[in-house]
């Protein structure tokens, strides 16, 4: 086609543009309006050949055509590869359950005190009660510091979470109950490893914040009196987690461990003796899923 168009040109060209040439070969007139050419000697052939090879290298819209090497071709043009967005976000629900979470129990009823001792804490009689179970539920959030195409990576996890206690112990001749609500919210960095693309353990450590209410009921054997106290309070401390999670599909997952929780202890007081929540050795179990988007 290209060669079609330039002996279409050319010959636009010859018919009008006459060379005139004598007998001897010399250069005669050029004439842009002149008759097209009837006779053609070397040098008008020549002159046609050269106008021949200049349009047959170009394209139709005035470029010029790239020359066609088979041997070596030029190498393709690779596009770059799109850039890829993985999930960076977690949410999740578990439920947790409280471990070795201690009370102790004052009673100073029918005591005869020593005055230069402090109340509650001399010539009383007191009881400890463990709390084997402490049912409660965590959501968290978690975002991702590191892409997860990699082994291992870094995040920061927000937890907020509640538990709920229920301590009994007898002191004497008082027959003491404490229910306490707990609060908590929860922050700090996490690092998680891929044994595989979807079996994964994860260590966590941060600092946690909680708010406490509390009410004491202290009752008398004989059932002659009935005593009761509430208290709020904040709590503050630490917490350590080691973890297990398997994911079935790119979003869903399950996680559960083990997480030790350090807070400060929680007191309250009534009239006829007193109980201390102790958080210092306490553990909580967790079990829940996980969303990744």
């Amino acid at each position: 086609m290209e060669t079609g168009v330039s002996v279409a040109v050319l010959r636009n060209l010859s018919n009008r543009a006459v060379l005139f040439l004598d007998k001897q070969n010399k250069y005669v007139k050029y004439n842009i309006y002149s008759e097209p050419c009837l006779i053609m000697n070397n040098r008008c052939l020549l002159f046609g050949a050269l106008f021949f090879l200049v349009f047959a290298t170009i394209a139709p819209g005035g470029e010029p055509t790239p020359v066609k090497n088979p041997k070596n071709p030029p190498p393709p043009v690779i596009p770059p590869p799109p850039v890829l967005r993985l999930p960076m976000n977690r949410i999740g629900v578990m439920a947790t359950g409280g471990f070795n979470v201690e009370t102790e129990f004052v009673s100073d009823a029918f005591v005869k005190k020593d005055p230069s001792k402090p109340k509650g804490f001399s010539d009383s009689d007191s009881d400890s009660d463990e709390d084997d179970f402490s049912g409660g539920f965590e959501v968290f959030y978690e975002r991702l510091f590191t892409q997860p195409d990699v082994s291992g990576l870094w995040g920061l996890r927000v937890g907020v979470g509640y538990n709920e206690f229920e301590l009994e112990g007898l002191s004497g001749v008082l027959d003491q109950k404490l229910d306490a609500d707990l609060f908590y919210l929860s922050v700090g960095p996490f690092y998680e490893y891929r044994f595989t693309n979807q079996f994964y353990g994860q260590l966590g450590a941060g600092l946690t914040a909680a708010y406490i209410s509390s009410d004491l009921s202290s009752e008398d054997l004989g059932g002659v009196f009935d005593d009761d106290a509430s208290e709020d309070d904040f709590l503050f401390g630490a917490y350590a987690s080691v973890a297990l999670g398997y994911d079935f599909t790119p979003h869903w997952g399950i996680i559960g461990g083990v997480r030790y929780q350090y807070l400060d202890s929680h007191e309250i007081k009534t009239e006829s003796g007193e109980a201390e929540l102790d958080f210092d050795g306490s553990f909580y179990a967790f079990l829940g899923l996980r969303f990744t988007f």
